[in-house]
């Protein structure tokens, strides 16, 4: 499996509580639509998670950090900040997943929630963005660096670091 077949899709959630909730209750209910999310991602053919991450704020000193990278080792999560309850959460999710499309990958976020709102129902949840690069073989402009391969599927190319940036060059071959 290359990097490159890896699909990166990133969504930004909004959301609501109909009364304040305790930040162990964002994290149980966040955490469980993660886990959700990860086993519906894990029962379609031919997907593999390279790495699901989320960070929920509840407000501009507490946040819960998610991660999982497959859906049987579950979904870790840690909280930090203090204990105010919260009516609302934003949260941005970075989805790195193969076999899979960033359209398809945010169907699966919403009926993961589907499933888990029914404990919640005081919540609403709302995707307010989603960002995605789809993987194909030239997938950055020329002269910037590779984010995916950074450079090992250019014919003849080679990194080189300006401005604390890596660039693509083209290399001559000499011939004898």
């Amino acid at each position: 499996m290359y990097q490159n077949e890896f699909i990166p899709a990133v969504f930004k959630l909004q959301f609501k509580s109909d009364s304040p909730m305790t930040p162990e209750e964002w994290e149980e209910m966040i955490g469980s639509l993660m886990g959700v999310y990860a086993k519906r991602i894990s029962e379609k053919e031919k997907t593999f998670i390279g790495h699901i991450k989320g960070l929920a704020e509840l407000s501009d000193t507490a946040f819960i950090k998610f991660s999982c990278v497959n859906a049987l080792t579950g979904v870790h999560h840690e909280y930090t900040g203090g204990n105010e309850t919260s009516g609302q959460a934003e949260m941005v999710i970075n989805s790195l997943v193969s076999g899979i499309n960033a359209g398809e990958s945010r169907k699966l976020l919403n009926l993961s929630w589907l499933l888990v709102e029914k404990d919640y129902s005081q919540v609403v949840m709302r995707v307010t963005e989603t960002f995605t690069e789809e993987a194909h073989e030239h997938h950055h402009h020329d002269g910037e660096a590779c984010p995916i391969c950074h450079g090992h599927h250019h014919k003849n190319g080679k990194l080189k670091m300006e401005n604390g940036k890596f660039r693509n060059v083209s290399v001559k071959s000499k011939s004898h």
